[in-house]
C-alpha cells in the first residue's frame, strides 16, 4: 500500500497511503497517540522490511478509529472513509 501511495476499489473509493502517514504526522506534533502504536518507524517501514510487527500495528482497528476521528475533527481527513474501512477489514 506504501508503494502505491493510494489505489482505487470499487466505485472509484481511494484507499490512501497518505493518511496513515499524515496521522502519524499529527501525533508526532501534538506528542499524543491516538489510542494506537502508529509512528515514525511505521511510515518508514522499508528499513525495516521484516518486522511484520510494524505492518500489524499500522493495519489495525485503533488505527481506524484514530482516522475516523480526525475525520470529524480535521478537514484534511474528510475523504478517509475508504482507507477507515479498508483498515477495519484487514483488522
Amino acid at each position: 500500500m506504501a508503494d502505491m501511495r493510494e489505489f482505487h476499489v470499487g466505485n472509484s473509493q481511494i484507499i490512501q497511503w497518505n493518511l496513515i502517514r499524515l496521522l502519524a504526522d499529527i501525533q508526532g506534533e501534538i506528542g499524543l497517540k491516538l489510542g494506537n502504536k502508529l509512528g515514525q518507524r511505521h511510515i518508514e517501514w522499508y528499513k525495516a522490511k521484516m518486522k511484520v510487527k510494524l505492518a500489524a500495528q499500522t493495519f489495525i482497528a485503533s488505527v481506524a478509529d484514530a482516522l475516523a476521528t480526525l475525520r470529524v475533527l480535521n478537514s484534511r481527513f474528510t475523504d478517509a472513509d475508504p482507507t477507515i474501512e479498508f483498515i477495519r477489514q484487514a483488522s
